[in-house]
């Protein structure tokens, strides 16, 4: 389920920056475009967990137990 956490963070890193950009604290457009490419790239790439996901088969994390 770390996979969640990541595709959250990666779907709210362009609301940030846009956030920042339209505040006039930071951003801008080409950095707002890049945080758009590189979270859909990320994404993407976990796009095998989000059918795992909706599957019911994608491992949880747990903690191991300590010797």
């Amino acid at each position: 389920y770390v996979s969640v956490a990541s595709i959250g963070a990666a779907a709210a890193l362009p609301v940030a920056v846009w956030i920042l950009w339209q505040t006039g604290t930071g951003g801008n457009g080409p950095l707002f475009g890049f945080s758009v490419v590189i979270s859909a790239l990320a994404i993407w790439r976990h796009r095998s967990n989000i059918e795992r996901l909706r599957q019911g088969t994608e491992a949880r994390f747990e903690r191991k137990p300590r010797p």
